[in-house]
Parts: structure tokens; sequence; C-alpha cells
């Protein structure tokens, strides 16, 4: 049995259309907006970031020691960032943590 030219064409036409939707629509899943368990993990993420200045780079600067161990300024900004903390509470229990780094 023959098939006619023009039937697989046309049959090729519809597969390359059928796959080509079936592309398009794994690509629009895949840049849906996060879910709501996402955008709840977000959320409290960033809800434990300090309002405070001072807080806010002791904070950051706690993440970047913890990434990068090595790396000395992060150290220096995190100490002064103690320094101004004991100056802005008076606590002299944050002198510790400064001359220590964290």
């Amino acid at each position: 049995m023959r098939i006619a030219r023009p039937t697989i064409v046309v049959i090729g036409v519809a597969l390359v259309l059928g796959l080509g939707a079936g592309a398009f629509g794994l690509w629009q899943r895949g840049q849906a907006l996060p879910t709501a368990g996402a955008a709840t993990q977000l959320q409290a993420a960033a809800d434990q970031r300090p309002t405070d200045k001072t807080d806010q780079v002791i904070w950051d600067y706690q993440q970047r020691v913890r990434q990068q161990p090595d790396d000395v300024q992060s150290y220096a900004v995190l100490g002064a960032a103690y320094m101004q903390k004991v100056r802005d509470t008076g606590d002299p229990k944050l002198l510790r943590q400064g001359s220590v780094g964290a």
C-alpha cells in the first residue's frame, strides 16, 4: 500500500505543529510563577532579615563569612559592625562576638 505524497506532507506538518505546541506548553509551564509554598518560603526568609541597619550589616556579613570563610575583608567588616552595635546598645557582651568575628 502506497501513501500519496500530499498525505505524507500533511502528516509531517501536523507532527511538527504538535511537537512545537507541546514544547511551547512545557516552556510556558517552566515560566510559571512560584507556587504558594515557594512564596511562603521566600517571605519567611525575608522576615528573618533584620530591619536595623547595623543588624542588617551583621546578618549579611555573617552569611558571607559562612559562604566564604577565607574572606578576610568580610571578617573585618563584620567585626566593625559588632563594634558599632556595642556603641549603639552599650551591651559589652557583643565585644566578644566582635573580636571573634561571630
